[in-house]
């Protein structure tokens, strides 16, 4: 895969991680070594991340068997670069970190410093957000740039939300289990486009539930991105915020309200 242009130097895409004395060849699979150097991402997962941005595409160029035009390779192919870059930019601008950075190792967090490292160097991350950006569009809840740009404000830190339910703040290591990838899932959910006051709901009380810990983003700041809210406005005296719904602002109202009560 020759672009996005980063991702084109030699060892950003893991292939092969060892080579037997016979010849034979070890393909990369779901990870990276803590320690590679070069390596943002892997054949295996930058394959599921593309299958992702490019769900809308025709049937006939997304079924192996299919034998789609020249032409039609070609323009899904310009189109998945450029959605490749668009999801890297708005993702914490990983493509600026590495071409800045001394070492992929550095981006992805030195030792000591993990919860520092940028969350899109770990695999199962770049492989939730594809998932979840494909499945905010397609049920039609945002546009891809209305995602692109909420991802564009979450704290590109390892150590944050969402990012946390899959790493282990207590002892800087990453908690791939099925259970924490499922909950990486919702709480992105939760953070771009939840539905409702109780999907937030829910969300928190499964992060709690399977770390054993307080998520640290309250119902009411989460409740700002609930689906159904009017384009963002300009507001004299603040930033820019998003106006909700009806419904999600009495929701919201009510879980201030019983936030000073308590």
């Amino acid at each position: 895969f020759n672009e996005p242009p980063f991702l084109k130097l030699d060892g950003r895409v893991k292939v092969i991680t060892s080579a037997a004395g016979g010849g034979e060849l070890k393909l990369a699979g779901n990870s990276i070594a803590k320690t590679d150097p070069k390596a943002v991402t892997t054949l295996p997962v930058l394959y599921d991340v593309i299958q992702y941005l490019g769900a809308d595409f025709p049937c006939g160029v997304r079924q192996r068997k299919a034998r789609p035009s020249d032409a039609d390779l070609d323009s899904c192919y310009v189109t998945l670069c450029e959605r490749l870059d668009e999801v890297f930019l708005a993702c914490g601008d990983l493509s600026g970190k590495i071409a800045t950075a001394a070492s992929a190792r550095e981006v992805r967090g030195l030792k000591g410093k993990e919860g520092q490292g940028h969350p899109m160097m770990r695999p199962v991350i770049q492989k939730a957000v594809g998932r979840v950006l494909k499945e905010i569009t397609e049920q039609g809840q945002l546009t891809r740039e209305e995602v692109l740009h909420r991802l564009s404000k979450l704290d590109w830190s390892l150590a944050s939300g969402p990012w946390c339910s899959v790493f282990n703040v207590a002892n800087s290591r990453m908690a791939v289990g099925k259970d924490n990838t499922e909950l990486l899932l919702t709480m992105l959910h939760a953070h771009l486009a939840p539905s409702s006051l109780q999907a937030i709901k829910n969300a928190r009380r499964d992060y709690k539930e399977i770390t054993g810990r307080q998520y640290s983003i309250s119902e009411a700041d989460l409740a700002h991105a609930i689906v159904g809210v009017a384009p963002a406005r300009p507001v004299v005296g603040t930033d820019v915020i998003e106006e909700l719904s009806e419904v999600a602002q009495s929701e919201l109202n009510e879980v201030e309200s019983d936030s000073e009560t308590d």
